[in-house]
């Protein structure tokens, strides 16, 4: 018995030994010490055994994901009725923005019309010009279209005239005929030529109607700048603080 120690204790644990046997081995677990730490490794290693090759292991815990709080979640994790509210505040922030972007752009119109129809004005066709009321010239032809508000012939005829000649005169009244059937960028680029080539009175019309064309191209501070710098006891000074005190009131 003592040569086949393990084997019966093995087949004692599983109860394969017959009765007269297990009689034995309970005797002789009594008196030896050797034989009751063989029967205390074999149930530890058949314990194992079960464990390991149990039909219903325990399950592995999962590892806790990390929360992406930027993150905008799936309507699909969320369930129907979450998923519904999930799309329906997508949808109506959406809208808010589009709303939003409406007023705002529908206010810079509202004030780029009120300052055309309050300050937009032609200027009076009042310096002078060395013509001869005979010619057939194109700046004969532009003058008399400026003057009957046909300022798009106008425009024409100053741009031809200045083809071949440099009068800051003509080139003023084309830059005001140029606002006038709204040719903004064009007239900007020919008051700033006006504007530094002039003086007197030249230059505080060309001022003020660069500043107006400033407005019209939605550079406001430019404008302003232009607008302040205007000598107040001028008839332009007078309009300019008129139009600052409007923009102030448009903010």
């Amino acid at each position: 018995m003592e040569e086949h120690l393990p084997t019966r204790v093995q087949r004692y644990l599983r109860g394969e030994l017959p009765a007269e046997e297990q009689v034995a081995l309970e005797a002789l677990l009594k008196r030896s010490p050797e034989a009751r730490e063989e029967l205390a490794l074999s149930r530890r290693l058949h314990q194992d055994i079960r464990e390991e090759y149990s039909p219903h292991p325990r399950p592995a815990t999962p590892p806790r994901p990390v929360r992406n709080h930027l993150a905008i979640p799936s309507p699909s994790t969320v369930g129907p009725l979450g998923s519904r509210v999930f799309w329906l505040s997508f949808i109506g922030l959406g809208i808010v923005l589009m709303l939003s972007s409406v007023y705002f752009w529908s206010r810079s119109i509202d004030r780029t019309a009120s300052v055309d129809a309050a300050y937009l004005e032609p200027l009076e066709m009042d310096l002078p010009f060395m013509v001869d009321p005979a010619e057939e010239g194109p700046l004969n032809r532009a003058i008399q279209a400026y003057r009957v508000a046909d300022y798009k012939s106008a425009t024409s005829g100053f741009n031809q005239y200045l083809q071949s000649h440099r009068d800051i005169n003509a080139r003023l009244y084309l830059s005001v005929a140029q606002l006038m059937v709204g040719q903004n960028e064009a007239a900007l680029s020919n008051l700033k030529v006006v504007l530094g080539q002039s003086k007197g009175s030249v230059r505080a019309a060309s001022q003020w109607y660069l500043a107006l064309a400033e407005l019209q191209t939605g550079q406001q501070i430019e404008a302003r700048l232009l607008l302040k710098n205007l000598r107040a006891d001028d008839v332009y000074g007078i309009r300019a603080q008129e139009l600052l005190a409007e923009l102030d009131r448009d903010l």
